[in-house]
C-alpha cells in the first residue's frame, strides 16, 4: 500500500533582500507567478527557466493557489518596490548620463554597420 504524505515541503526560500525564490535557483516567485498568470503551464515555465524542475514548478503553483490572498499581497508589495526603485533610478543624473552615452555609442556602431555592411565589435 502506498503511504500518503500529509505534509509536503514547498520549494521556496526567502532571501536576505526579502524576495522569495525557488529553492536552489535564482528564479523568483514573482517570475513563476507572472508567467503562470499570463497563461503558461508548468511545462512552459520549466522550458523558460531550466533551473526550475517540473516538480518545483507544480509545487510552487499549488502553493500559490492555496495561499493566493497572502501571496497576492506579497506580489503587490514587490511591484510597488520595483516602481519605487525605477523612479529613484530614473531620477539619478548619473544614470541618465550613462543611458545617453550608451545610446550614442550604439547609434555610432549601428551607423558604422550600415555604412560598412559588417559588424565589428
Amino acid at each position: 500500500m502506498v503511504a500518503v504524505e500529509s505534509v509536503q515541503t514547498v520549494p521556496l526560500e526567502k532571501w536576505e533582500d526579502g524576495t522569495i525564490r525557488v529553492t536552489g535557483t535564482r528564479v523568483s516567485l514573482d517570475t513563476i507567478l507572472y508567467h503562470y498568470n499570463q497563461g503558461a503551464i508548468p511545462e512552459e515555465i520549466v522550458n523558460r527557466f531550466p533551473a526550475v524542475s517540473l516538480e518545483k514548478a507544480y509545487s510552487v503553483i499549488a502553493y500559490y493557489l492555496s495561499h493566493k490572498k497572502e501571496l497576492d499581497v506579497y506580489l503587490k508589495e514587490q511591484e510597488e518596490a520595483e516602481v519605487a526603485f525605477m523612479e529613484q533610478l530614473e531620477a539619478n543624473p548619473q544614470y541618465q548620463a550613462d543611458r545617453v552615452a550608451i545610446r550614442e555609442r550604439l547609434m555610432r556602431r549601428w551607423k558604422e554597420v550600415q555604412e560598412k555592411g559588417v559588424w565589428t565589435p
